[in-house]
């Protein structure tokens, strides 16, 4: 018969003085070693416009990424601006040590002849120029150290957060969007996903085709195409504003071209509201507090195609106002 089988000697333990009523006791084997943080890289894009408004909030959201790793931002800054407010940004986020930034490359700026609306054929090939170059600069930086990242985000400059994005559950080949302004596609204004999926994101442009024969597109068909084989997980309550920073419609198109009028106007004059609800393809969010106006009723006012999702945000004693201010901005866009 055979006896048990012989187990090895526990490690000697190790009892060490604490301020409690127990000692610490714990083994004397070595430790584990310590797990390297995560890697993320943030891509800062786009014009400046009002970011001198709202530095506050694209801070806050630069906080969150950076409390989830160790974040080095990649800048592209457009030729015609000196970025004066994005430094202020960085260094009130504390990244500003953690920042590579460099000049845009204004390189074949046409755009296929099927992208619409041609009127934003300009801007949609800079974006994408934009895109690709962050994307060489992390790859550079990558090559240089020996490792990659492990998350990479794109971010736009004129984006007020209504709800800043919660930190995703992240998977491998995956890229997470707001559900809001996706217009038939993905929303291309805000992104955060693994390393794989994020360079198919990032270098979109080299699979623009100038095919006569392809159907027309507009960006955010493009990008959903281009992520062919990465899932892409859209959320409902990652609630954004594209700002503008006139204070009224006259000046509106001098100042402000392409920016989400109701919502900016309602953000500079500091509306709050206690739900909001944001259109499937441009105009931002809708807002209404329960002593103005029933959901039904907003819903009828509401512009555009419809809605993607909805939130409840906290009231804010003394800052709340009618929607009085609101019925009378929609009424600017018909």
């Amino acid at each position: 018969m055979y006896g048990r089988r012989a187990e090895a000697p526990a490690a000697p333990r190790r009892c060490e003085p604490t301020d409690g009523a127990r000692p610490n006791c714990s083994s004397s084997a070595a430790p584990h070693e310590p797990r390297a943080p995560l890697r993320i890289a943030l891509c800062l894009l786009g014009l400046e416009r009002t970011l001198d408004l709202m530095q506050h909030n694209t801070a806050a959201l630069l906080r969150l990424m950076a409390s989830r790793g160790e974040v080095h931002v990649f800048g592209v800054q457009p030729v015609q601006e000196s970025w004066t407010h994005v430094y202020l940004l960085l260094s009130l986020a504390g990244l500003r040590a953690q920042a590579t930034i460099e000049r845009q490359r204004l390189v074949n700026l046409t755009a296929p002849p099927k992208f619409y609306p041609q009127l934003a054929a300009r801007a949609f090939m800079i974006e994408l120029r934009d895109c690709a170059h962050c994307a060489e600069m992390i790859r550079a930086r990558e090559g240089r150290e020996g490792w990659q990242y492990g998350v990479v985000v794109r971010a736009r400059l004129d984006l007020f957060w209504e709800v800043l994005p919660s930190w995703p559950p992240l998977a491998p080949k995956q890229v997470h969007v707001p559900s809001m302004s996706k217009c038939h596609g993905v929303n291309d204004k805000f992104a955060l996903g693994d390393r794989l999926g994020m360079e198919q994101y990032l270098s979109r442009v080299h699979r623009l085709s100038y095919d006569p024969r392809t159907p027309s597109f507009s960006s955010e068909q493009f990008l959903k195409r281009a992520l062919k084989g990465v899932r892409v997980q859209s959320h409902y309550d990652w609630m954004f504003c594209k700002m503008g920073r006139a204070t009224n419609l006259s000046t509106w198109s001098l100042t402000s071209a392409n920016m989400w009028l109701e919502c900016s106007l309602r953000i500079v004059k500091g509306v709050r509201c206690e739900r909001m609800t944001c259109g499937w393809c441009g105009q931002g969010c809708r807002c209404w507090n329960s002593m103005s106006v029933a959901p039904r009723a907003a819903a009828v006012i509401v512009i555009g195609c419809g809605f993607v999702g909805s939130a409840s945000l906290p009231r804010v004693s003394g800052m709340q106002r009618s929607l009085s201010d609101t019925h009378r901005m929609a009424r600017w866009y018909r």
